[in-house]
């Protein structure tokens, strides 16, 4: 069985993650809802105090024909992921989304996801990172974002 692009795009970044010294756990847990895909902990901690965090990684493999369109509403976290990040973001841990796309991909914290899914589609692409997904960008976008 064959990769979706979620899953492709979690190999690739795990496969960039590690070599850049973090530690990374995939989750495939049927059993406790809402659990986000990757658990990453850095080789060290951020000046702001991260020394991990919880990836829910998402990707759309198309964008809407219209440029007004949202983003499509499969591609956004469940209320159960919702509902697990907010229950155990940490300020040491957070919790982040990372969406993957034709043109780029982006991060923001978990509590930047309503509004998110809530800008057009020809927003979301301006606000796009296309270059390679390292914890240095992740970062960047994050405090950005």
């Amino acid at each position: 069985m064959s990769r979706g692009p979620e899953g492709r795009f979690q190999d690739r970044l795990l496969d960039i993650l590690r070599s850049q010294g973090c530690v990374c756990q995939k989750f495939n847990d049927l059993f406790s809802e809402g659990i986000p895909d990757t658990f990453i902990k850095l080789p060290v901690a951020t000046p702001w105090g991260i020394e991990a965090a919880w990836i829910e990684l998402k990707a759309i493999d198309s964008w809407p024909k219209r440029e007004k369109t949202l983003l499509p509403k499969k591609s956004k976290p469940s209320t159960a992921q919702i509902r697990w990040m907010n229950s155990f973001a940490t300020d040491s841990a957070p919790c982040w989304v990372l969406l993957n796309t034709p043109n780029g991909w982006i991060v923001m914290d978990h509590g930047a996801v309503e509004e998110f899914w809530s800008l057009p589609s020809s927003v979301v692409k301006t606000r796009l990172d296309t270059g390679t997904p390292t914890m240095g960008r992740i970062l960047r976008l994050i405090r950005e974002n």
